[in-house]
């Protein structure tokens, strides 16, 4: 009997995804959270005192974005009486972002009311 072992370009992603993750909720003034939100009770990969954050990052040119995590994060940030979001972070095999790699996604009624509270200042 032989074992199969993961193949190493699989945990370079995932220390490439680890990093970015650490320096990202730096960036945001986030607290990453244990285990990257695997823990029962304990939801989300980083949270802020107003959003609970669900980070997805890759070192490919492209990531396919799945309703499932928006749904997951919006119901997981809801119970926290919180406002969810999406980073999606672009980055090299060292976990540093590639040049414009980092994006949010919020939901649209949280977009439309920043720019309400901007126009108003």
């Amino acid at each position: 009997m032989s074992l199969k072992l993961p193949s190493r370009s699989k945990s370079r992603i995932g220390d490439a995804g680890r990093l970015s993750e650490t320096r990202l909720a730096k960036s945001l003034g986030a607290r990453l959270r244990p285990a990257s939100g695997a823990v029962e009770g304990i939801k989300g990969d980083m949270v802020t005192p107003t959003h609970l954050i669900e980070a997805k990052s890759t070192t490919g040119r492209s990531l396919s974005l799945k309703h499932e995590w928006l749904g997951k994060i919006t119901k997981e940030a809801r119970d926290q009486n919180k406002r969810p979001a999406l980073t999606i972070s672009f980055t090299h095999e060292n976990g540093r972002e590639v040049p414009n790699g980092h994006w949010v996604a919020i939901p649209l009624q949280d977009w439309l009311e920043m720019l309400a509270a901007l126009r108003q200042d």
